[in-house]
């Protein structure tokens, strides 16, 4: 609806409207009604005026001077939105030139002549706009120069420059510290970026490390340079470093002062009770043959280009080691159900701690003492004196009498022959009374055990035993208070396993050779032509193997070897080897000759083929009374029917005319004159190619016949046909 306050009336009832909208477009009546006093008239309706209003074009899409970055090779599409009544009609130009008679702009593929500035064009009946859009090609940030390598004090700041170009040029650069965002370290809270610059405030030894700069302007890949930041700091000594050390009175060792630095410590100074000793280079102070003389107060304190570290104290104490103080025999006898009791003291500096060790157990006693010592009591203990400055040991070895004998040490079982044993052992304490032995073996775990006579000897032999079997053996020492058993040693026969025999190949490439009774399973080792040894290459359970043949053609004369398995016993010797001489070379020279062949086949079935077509046709075309070789040959360019050859009366003088004719469809005939005077190389006589009887029956009849007169073109022709006819008939 109108407001009102751009309506007027004109004169002569006319209607204005001021400052016209889009919404004013309408259907416009004037109505007139007559008051009179006491009522209205009926109005009168005048004209129906329909408005119309029309719009200049304006564009929303692209704005003006838009700009677009396209990378080189990649579609592009834009769109340009326009309104306006009546509607606009758009259209892209470039340079003046239209490129697209629509509202889209599009490229399958970008290349250099697409890049510049396209005016979007919008027209209608009002007027007419642009709006322009310029093409770019982006490029990928690259940086300027790449990042370099700093040097820092620790406590200062640090700054590296990071700058790249692209197009558009607008860059996000993000840093990182040994591959993580510094945003997301400690390193974050002191650093600022600024326009890809990085700044790292008071340096710690911490920062040291290779910092990135990475940018990028999402065209294309971001660049990178990386830089490594040296943080150098005065020496500091680790916490870790012991501050007492004891030596023992004529040790030897050494004090360490272990120190971080960077750049490395150039020297060492050591002081003791306050007194500088010779500066050493390295990180440790040597003390040699020990004496009371080199307990003290010691301090260390390192330098290097940056400055020194604070002194660092280490106390010193040179002791002697401990003793003992009552010593007692190595050796002790003590009957079975006797007491003991062994004494164990020692003096040190600080006092030692005294203890008693037996079979890597302890026993925390000075004294060793059993109340009723048994057979099992036999055995070796050990004194120990222990503190700061050394430990000291002393072995006793008891002796239990009047009981069983110990067990046996240092069993050894060998193989004597492939079925015999040998079995050799250490006789343990006999108690104090003789004692003898006796030799008991079990053939695996389920078998029975045997034995021995007894024996006083130290060995025996156990003889004929089953092959490939595992005997379990133990020794029994014996005297008049009763036996004791060692413990039980388990063994195998050194028997060896036959060597597998008959190796053939038979016709299907199959490797075979004899059973052997007690092999579990057989390996094939081979050897290639030009290799000198023979490589495993299969394992199998049954006395063959099938050879895959496409594995060895081409590859020459292979060897083959087999062994036979049975473990734990090990393996038999190989066998003797076996050829095989791979014939794929032969077998490729027959398949190419098969081929050859057939294809050499194929090809003169097809050459018949086309002959007899070739020749059917011309039979077919002879049929239709023209001569193939006057037709083929000067008459080419009619574009008529086929036409009959007509002989004029005087056809057999020398000169001769005649004519083509064609029956044409409304039933008239067309003629041609040709003068003879010229005669087609084809129409010539040609030897006959075929010598036969026919051929001398031809030229008897045609040739010979005539006396020696010059045959006419119709003679000549006939022969033609003659001869083809019979070529047709022999092939």
């Amino acid at each position: 609806m109108v407001e009102t306050g751009r309506l007027a009336r004109g004169r002569d009832l006319a209607l204005t409207i001021h400052a016209i909208e889009l919404h004013d477009e309408a259907t416009y009546q004037c109505s007139v009604s007559q008051f009179g006093r006491n009522a209205v008239s009926a109005p009168a309706f005048g004209n129906a005026v329909r408005v119309v209003v029309h719009v200049e074009p304006t564009i929303s899409t692209p704005p003006q001077q838009s700009l677009e970055y396209v990378t080189l090779g990649s579609p592009f599409k834009t769109e340009c939105e326009a309104s306006g009544v009546p509607p606009p009609d758009i259209s892209w130009t470039k340079n003046g030139r239209i490129v697209s008679q629509n509202a889209t702009l599009s490229f399958d593929k970008i290349d250099s002549a697409d890049q510049g500035e396209y005016i979007c064009l919008a027209v209608n009946s009002e007027g007419k706009t642009e709006s322009s859009l310029s093409l770019h090609f982006s490029k990928s940030a690259e940086i300027d120069f790449p990042l370099s390598n700093k040097t820092s004090i620790e406590g200062s700041n640090v700054q590296f420059y990071c700058h790249a170009s692209a197009q558009p040029s607008t860059v996000v650069y993000l840093w990182q510290y040994e591959g993580n965002p510094v945003k997301t370290t400690e390193i974050g809270l002191r650093s600022k970026i600024q326009e890809g610059n990085f700044v790292l405030n008071r340096i710690r030894r911490t920062d040291q490390g290779w910092y990135t700069c990475e940018a990028s302007n999402g065209f294309g890949p971001a660049s990178s340079s990386m830089a490594y930041l040296d943080v150098h700091y005065r020496p500091e000594v680790k916490a870790s470093n012991r501050q007492l050390y004891t030596f023992a009175i004529g040790s030897s060792g050494t004090i360490d002062c272990d120190v971080n630095a960077n750049p490395p410590v150039t020297v060492i100074n050591w002081s003791k009770n306050g007194h500088v000793l010779t500066p050493s280079p390295g990180t440790q102070l040597k003390i040699a043959n020990a004496s009371l003389e080199d307990s003290g107060m010691y301090s260390c304190q390192a330098y290097n280009s940056i400055g020194s570290s604070p002194f660092f104290e280490i106390h010193v104490v040179v002791a002697a080691p401990p003793s003992f103080s009552k010593p007692f025999p190595p050796l002790v006898f003590v009957k079975q159900g006797n007491p003991l009791l062994v004494e164990c003291h020692g003096f040190g500096d600080p006092p030692p701690t005294v203890y008693w060790v037996r079979n890597y157990h302890r026993i925390n006693s000075a004294n060793l003492e059993i109340t009723q010592v048994s057979h099992n009591d036999h055995g070796e203990y050990e004194c120990v004196l222990s503190n700061s400055v050394a430990t000291v040991k002393r072995k006793l070895q008891l002796y239990v009498q009047h009981t069983r004998p110990q067990p046996i040490t240092e069993l050894k079982v060998v193989c004597e022959d492939e079925r015999d044993l040998r079995v050799s052992f250490s006789p343990g304490y006999d108690g104090g009374f003789h004692q003898r032995f006796r030799l008991h073996y079990q053939d695996g775990p389920t078998g029975v055990w045997q034995s021995t006579k007894l024996s006083n000897d130290t060995f025996t032999f156990l003889r004929r035993l089953k092959p490939f079997t595992k005997y379990g053996i133990f020794v029994e020492s014996k005297n008049e208070f009763g036996s004791t058993n060692g413990s039980i040693a388990y063994h195998s026969v050194c028997a060896t396993l036959p060597i597998p025999s008959s190796i053939r190949l038979n016709s299907m490439k199959k490797l075979k050779w004899e059973k052997i009774k007690e092999a579990k399973s057989y390996k094939v080792s081979m050897r290639m032509p030009n290799s000198k040894v023979f490589r495993d290459f299969v394992e199998v359970t049954e006395p063959e193997y099938q050879l895959d043949m496409t594995m060895f053609r081409g590859k020459g004369e292979i060897e083959f070897r087999v062994r036979s398995l049975m473990p734990p016993f090990g393996e038999s010797e190989s066998s003797p080897p076996i050829a095989l001489r791979s014939n794929e070379q032969g077998s490729s020279a027959l398949l190419l000759y098969i081929v050859g062949g057939g294809l050499v086949f194929l090809l003169a079935f097809l050459l018949i083929a086309y002959y007899v077509k070739k020749f059917s046709k011309s039979k077919d075309v002879e049929n239709q009374n023209y001569s193939h070789y006057v037709c083929g040959n000067y008459a080419p360019d009619y574009p008529r029917k086929p036409k009959a050859l007509l002989m004029s009366e005087n056809g057999r003088n020398k000169k001769d005319s005649w004519m083509w004719t064609s029956s044409e469809e409304d039933g008239s005939e067309e003629t041609d004159k040709m003068d003879l005077d010229y005669i087609p190389e084809t129409m010539v006589e040609r030897p006959m190619t075929h010598e036969t009887v026919v051929g001398d029956m031809l030229k008897a009849k045609y040739i010979y016949g005539n006396n020696g007169t010059n045959l006419d073109l119709v003679d000549q022709l006939r022969i033609e046909r003659l001869k083809k006819e019979f070529g047709q008939s022999q092939l």
